[in-house]
């Protein structure tokens, strides 16, 4: 398979800022003679944001910038990039990379900017856990019903 390098451009932001869009790649294979298109990749979302929570980027200008209808698709690689382990943040404003040092660690802001979001992260996880319970107490009340031997 080959790989070539066919479009960029400039997009602006709804907060009237202009940021360089997605690069596409063509994927040729010559084998079947089929080429597709690839937005997507280890690090593609995260390379459009910025270090700060003041630079945080809005998922409606991040889907506009990685070349998505909507923002389904750069919240799912946002979450993909995070299961990888890119510490990539979010709040009210948007998402964000942390502040860093000049040692490429975080500094005392990054600190900050990561504690909150793993605060909001971990009880938002938690009500999650809570609100599943009474779905799990529903499903063992049916399949003590209906004599269902399954292991939730």
């Amino acid at each position: 398979m080959r790989e070539k390098e066919t479009a960029s451009g400039v997009a602006t932001t709804r907060d009237g800022r202009e940021r360089q869009i997605f690069e596409e790649k063509l994927i040729s294979d010559p084998n079947t003679d089929n080429t597709t298109v690839r937005k997507t990749g280890q690090g593609f979302v995260s390379q459009f944001l910025k270090r700060g929570e003041e630079n945080a980027i809005h998922a409606s200008d991040l889907a506009l910038l990685c070349g998505y209808e909507d923002t389904r698709q750069p919240r799912n690689e946002v979450e993909q990039e995070r299961i990888s382990g890119r510490v990539m943040l979010s709040g009210n404003k948007g998402y964000f990379l942390p502040e860093i040092g000049e040692d490429g660690l975080l500094n005392e802001k990054g600190y900050m900017e990561t504690k909150a979001h793993y605060s909001r992260r971990r009880s938002y996880g938690i009500a999650v856990l809570r609100s599943a319970k009474y779905a799990r107490l529903a499903l063992l009340e049916y399949e003590d019903r209906n004599n269902i031997h399954d292991k939730i």
